[in-house]
């Protein structure tokens, strides 16, 4: 006997939105990209549903959780070298009931080959500084690749600026990110910063805004 069920009325796909509370997450040692920043790289990458996507160095997950409820159909790729990351990654992964993640542990941008399809999209959340490298992969299995990084080093900043210096093809835009959230000091309020992030969006020139 065969039994299959389908939940058309999941939580964690009915709904999506860029920009899931921090709190929902599980944590761990593992960095957690916040909210903000999440919100902001993922509205730039615009994924489309049933397009794969390759989440790079995923840390606890957050941004896996991000692309595949925006992907629904689709599939992410979820990869770190860390194997702590990937048991964080895991847990959130199945905290949002999302079945549509595959998580590969190893060293991009060697591990990538083991994937079957290429990406439509790519989010970088952490190179080892192999930054270069991943781009030139990327851009092998697909020139018309969407690309958004976070980096928070200078050294990551100038990597990937003089990357893109030399192919104009595509067209870079660089924001920087630095929120500060509320904190309860007695019956006051006062803000605290966070670290300043920068997000580059690569596009290739010629691509449309599909879901515009």
């Amino acid at each position: 006997s065969v039994l299959l069920i389908e939940n058309t009325v999941s939580p964690s796909k009915a709904y999506p939105f860029y920009g899931i509370p921090d709190t929902a997450f599980c944590r761990g040692r593992v960095p957690l990209t916040k909210r903000e920043i999440r919100a902001v790289a993922m509205s730039f990458l615009m994924i489309r549903p049933g397009q794969a996507v390759y989440d790079i160095g995923c840390g606890s997950g957050s941004c896996t959780v991000e692309a595949a409820r925006m992907t629904m159909d689709g599939t992410v790729y979820a990869i770190d070298k860390n194997p702590e990351a990937m048991a964080l990654t895991k847990k959130n992964v199945a905290r949002f009931s999302l079945g549509n993640v595959i998580m590969l542990q190893g060293i991009a941008p060697d591990i990538l080959a083991q994937i079957p399809e290429p990406p439509a999209y790519a989010f970088i959340g952490g190179s080892g500084g192999n930054i270069k490298a991943i781009l030139d992969w990327l851009y092998t299995a697909n020139p018309m690749c969407r690309i958004v990084v976070t980096a928070i080093t200078l050294e990551t900043v100038g990597a990937i600026t003089s990357y893109y210096a030399d192919r104009p093809l595509y067209t870079l835009e660089i924001t920087q990110l630095q929120a500060a959230r509320s904190r309860a000091v007695g019956r006051y309020h006062i803000m605290t910063g966070e670290n300043p992030v920068y997000i580059f969006s690569a596009v290739r020139k010629e691509a449309p805004y599909e879901n515009l």
